[in-house]
């Protein structure tokens, strides 16, 4: 039987891109942190163990900031990736946020990638994301016949992809905690994209999901 094309279904902050990073570096820079922070002192999804006194519109406004798309950088392997898999792979970025955010992260993307993918926003208010146990859904997003790859749990529990792909690039936390995942059906954890791509390629020459019949 003949391969045909599969469907990935991408989040962009903290999977594709290493915003979190990137928003660190922005704090260090803006509120003079001495000594500076890293990602490995991330602990919340607010920023507040990077910087005690950042506020949820605070992180809104610095994600949606032109300083933020001048620091932000791909995941290690992504563009070679990306680059290598156009003929094999439909990309669909599904990512939540601001409208200005969200509005900016396809600009960025067209910039690096092109306009070889498909993009959905969706709308987010980041007084949600006070509230660690809120859960964000993106079952909204038809996946049945794709693979989708999120670093948040509760983005992956919902929806209908066959086959789901948590990645933790920066270890664990409580959004991706693994007694948040039991059950769930068809899902790998890694740690990064090297990993990720071991299990895209596995899926693409074996699943049958993804042959012609």
């Amino acid at each position: 039987m003949e391969n045909t094309k599969i469907t990935l279904y991408l989040d962009v902050d903290d999977t594709v891109l290493e915003s979190s990073k990137a928003i660190i570096e922005i704090l260090n820079k803006k509120h003079s942190i001495n000594p500076q922070k890293t990602i490995d002192d991330l602990n919340d999804w607010g920023y507040r163990s990077i910087y005690g006194h950042v506020t949820i519109k605070d992180v809104e406004n610095m994600y949606s900031s032109d300083e933020f798309f001048d620091a932000v950088k791909f995941a290690p392997s992504f563009l070679d990736f990306y680059k290598k898999s156009l003929e094999k792979v439909n990309f669909v970025f599904v990512t939540k946020g601001a409208t200005e955010n969200i509005n900016k992260k396809k600009e960025y993307l067209q910039k690096h990638l092109g306009k070889t993918f498909e993009y959905i926003g969706l709308p987010i208010t980041y007084q949600e994301n006070e509230d660690k146990q809120k859960k964000f859904s993106k079952a909204s997003v038809n996946m049945r016949h794709g693979i989708q790859v999120d670093d948040r749990i509760d983005c992956l529990e919902s929806t209908n992809a066959p086959i789901k792909i948590l990645i933790k690039m920066y270890g664990d936390h409580y959004w991706n905690l693994p007694e948040d995942y039991a059950g769930i059906q068809n899902l790998y954890v890694v740690t990064n994209w090297d990993e990720a791509i071991q299990i895209i390629d596995f899926a693409y020459n074996e699943h049958c999901i993804f042959k012609k019949s």
